[in-house]
């Protein structure tokens, strides 16, 4: 499915307030742009390049987490079983 269509698409779920069409379409964003570069997500993305040098270094590190928090997310998710275990 050529992009335009697929972003269109994307839109028109939201609209619809397809919760699992988006986790699906989220998954497969997040696969496409783990194979591309820092200057291809940007574009991907339609990011102006207003970086300081401190994001760059973090972005240049960490393209995906950097972009889109993943790593975050996946860090609170895993503290908290351990909060959990740790209380008991």
């Amino acid at each position: 499915m050529p992009e335009n269509e697929f972003k269109e698409l994307c839109w028109k779920a939201d609209y619809l307030d397809s919760q699992r069409f988006l986790e699906a379409a989220g998954d497969y964003v997040m696969a496409i742009m783990e194979e591309m570069e820092v200057k291809q997500i940007q574009e991907y993305l339609n990011i102006v390049d207003d970086y300081t040098p401190e994001e760059r270094k973090a972005m240049e590190e960490h393209p995906l987490e950097f972009f889109t928090g993943v790593s975050i997310q996946q860090d609170e998710t895993e503290q908290q079983p351990q909060a959990a275990d740790n209380g008991q």
